[in-house]
């Protein structure tokens, strides 16, 4: 049983790693970008194009001689299409949904921390060997999800962080489901206990696939305000 516990630890680190890259991600990306910025090439060029035009010489040509030119003809003047504007309630509407993805991103940098602290609980309760510490640390980290589903429930998102907010709910249940397999091998003993530690390598692995979705989900998505 000596491979099996070292290996587990190694397994839930794989979590613990993979929490610290997305709340160190999710740190910058709440703080914002700085407005402004520099012209692109494109701008550059028609000043360029401007200066250019504006500084040169003209050639010298020679003046045709006018010819008379018939009168044109009077068209009707179109009537200008209305120039659309935004909705008064659009602004607001903007505004509350980008406070909305900001809390929900201090929400995860939040559950990060903890997630950390009771994979790390998992991780040193499996290395002592202590069964009813590994049992303990488990079952924390499921009341954990219960909670933050609950929050996720009660927190709807806005368009615009749609996908983040179904990723933070699809990473949940993978950690469930690590917590749910360490259990299992708490539990086991002999082959079974081998067994056990297959299936929480296998979760644990699902569950950082599921941690690198939520931090793209995160950092893709745009919301006005």
């Amino acid at each position: 049983m000596r491979r099996s516990r070292w290996l587990l630890p190694a397994v839930l680190a794989l979590t613990v790693l993979g929490v610290v890259a997305l709340a160190l991600s999710l740190s910058g990306r709440s703080q914002g970008e700085p407005d402004g910025g520099s012209a692109g090439p494109a701008s550059a060029s028609a000043s360029i194009g401007a200066t250019a035009t504006a500084t040169a010489t003209p050639s010298p040509t020679l003046s045709p001689t006018p010819t008379p030119s018939p009168t044109p003809t009077p068209t009707a003047t179109p009537t200008p299409s209305p120039t659309p504007t935004a909705s008064p309630t659009e602004g607001v509407e903007d505004a509350e949904a980008r406070r909305r993805f900001v809390e929900f991103q201090q929400r995860l940098i939040a559950d990060a921390a903890e997630v950390q602290a009771s994979s790390q609980a998992m991780t040193d309760a499996a290395q002592a060997q202590d069964d009813p510490a590994t049992v303990a640390a488990a079952v924390d980290v499921l009341d954990f999800v219960d909670r933050e589903r609950d929050w996720l429930a009660s927190h709807p998102s806005a368009p615009c962080y749609a996908t983040a907010h179904a990723s933070a709910g699809a990473m949940l249940l993978a950690y469930a489901a690590v917590a749910d397999a360490v259990l299992a091998y708490a539990g086991a003993t002999g082959l079974d206990r081998l067994e056990a530690l297959a299936t929480v390598a296998e979760r644990a692995d699902a569950a950082r696939v599921s941690l690198s979705q939520l931090q793209a989900a995160v950092e893709s998505a745009t919301c006005p305000g």
